[in-house]
C-alpha cells in the first residue's frame, strides 16, 4: 500500500516570479523556514529579497558561508568568523559576537571570501559549523555570547571523514556533511565522529526522509538506510550542477543541463521531469510556502510547487 501511494504522488511547478541579477557570483542561495525571506549569498555581501515577490529588501556588506532564521523568523542570522543576528522584518541590527574556534576555509579557486555551506542554522536555534582541525562545533546563544563545544570528531577509522562542509540536518542528531576528501558525503554522529560514505563522490546535497537518507551528487544520486548508512539504492550517468531538498514534503530538486528534475526522498527511483532552464547554477526551496527558487547567471526565477 505504501509503494502504491508513493508511486501515486507526482509534483509540477508552475512559473512565478523572476528578478534580474547584476553578474556577481553566487555562493549560496537560503528559503528562510517560513518562506518570507530569500537570502543570497555573494563576495563579501548578503541580499535579502522578498520571499513571494523578490523584491529586494536590503544588502548586508559582510563575508558569510551561511545564512539562514529562526523557525519564527523573528531574526536572520548571517554566519561568518562573527555572527550577526538582524530583527528580520526591518533587518536592524541586534547583535555581532564572534563565533568561537571557526575553521573556515577561503573560496578554493579564487582564494577571495569564505567557502560557502561550512555552517548552518539549526531548527533548534543552535549554529553547527566547521571548528577547527576539521571537528563539527555547535554553538548555543547564552545571553548576548555564544558558547560552542565539539558536535563530532575526526575518527581514525577505514571510513573516517573530517568536516567541510553542511549539506543539512537529519534525523536523531544527524548532521549530513561533506568530507574534505574528495567532496564526499558523509554523516557526522554525535558521540560516534564524522564518516564518509561509500560512492558518495561530488556530493552537491542531501537530505533525509524517516530513515532514509538522498544524497545528490554531480554524477547521480544514492539512498541511504541510516541504521547502517549503507547504500540501498543507486543511480549514475547524470549531468547535476545543482540541488536542494524540501524536507517538509519530502521532495529532492536537481537542476542541470537538461533542466529540472523532481525525486521523491523515500523513493528516488521515480524521476518527475519538470520544464525549467538548463543554466541554473544554484536550487533552493521554500516547503511551507511550497516554492522553488533557482539562480541562474542573470536572474533569480521561483516557481510555485504544485502537488
Amino acid at each position: 500500500m505504501i509503494a502504491l501511494l508513493l508511486a501515486l504522488q507526482t509534483v509540477a511547478i508552475e512559473e512565478d516570479k523572476t528578478a534580474p541579477l547584476d553578474g556577481a557570483k553566487v555562493r549560496f542561495v537560503t528559503a528562510t523556514p517560513q518562506g518570507k525571506h530569500l537570502l543570497i549569498g555573494e563576495v563579501g555581501r548578503v541580499r535579502v529579497l522578498d520571499g513571494e515577490t523578490l523584491e529586494r529588501l536590503d544588502e548586508i556588506e559582510m563575508d558569510v558561508t551561511a545564512a539562514g532564521a529562526d523557525a519564527q523568523e523573528r531574526h536572520l542570522h548571517l554566519i561568518g568568523t562573527s555572527v550577526l543576528r538582524l530583527e528580520a522584518r526591518f533587518r536592524k541590527e541586534s547583535l555581532k559576537v564572534e563565533l568561537p574556534e571557526t575553521g573556515f576555509e577561503k573560496e578554493p579557486e579564487s582564494g577571495v571570501g569564505l567557502a560557502p555551506q561550512q555552517a548552518a542554522l539549526g531548527p533548534d536555534g543552535r549554529i553547527y559549523y566547521r571548528g577547527t582541525g576539521d571537528r563539527l562545533l555547535v554553538a548555543r546563544w547564552t545571553g548576548d555570547g555564544l558558547a560552542a563545544e565539539e558536535y563530532a570528531l575526526p575518527r581514525r577509522t577505514r571510513n573516517s571523514g573530517s568536516m567541510r562542509r553542511i549539506l543539512g540536518m537529519g534525523t536523531e542528531g544527524a548532521v549530513l556533511i561533506v568530507d574534505a576528501l574528495a567532496e564526499r558525503g558523509g554523516v557526522a554522529l554525535p558521540e560516534r565522529g564524522i564518516f564518509s560514505l561509500a560512492g558518495a563522490y561530488a556530493t552537491l546535497a542531501a537530505g533525509m526522509a524517516g530513515p532514509r537518507a538522498l544524497l545528490v551528487m554531480s554524477g547521480g544520486e544514492a539512498l541511504y538506510d541510516s541504521s547502517s548508512w549503507r547504500v540501498q539504492w543507486e543511480r549514475g550517468e547524470q549531468d547535476t550542477r545543482a540541488a536542494a531538498f524540501d524536507g517538509r514534503n519530502g521532495w529532492a530538486f536537481t537542476a542541470g543541463p537538461a533542466g529540472l528534475r523532481a525525486l521523491r526522498i523515500a523513493d528516488p527511483e521515480r524521476v518527475v521531469t519538470l520544464q525549467g532552464p538548463a543554466d541554473v547554477r544554484e536550487l533552493a526551496v521554500d516547503g511551507l510556502g511550497k516554492r522553488l527558487y533557482a539562480v541562474t547567471d542573470k536572474a533569480v526565477r521561483s516557481w510555485k510547487i504544485k502537488p
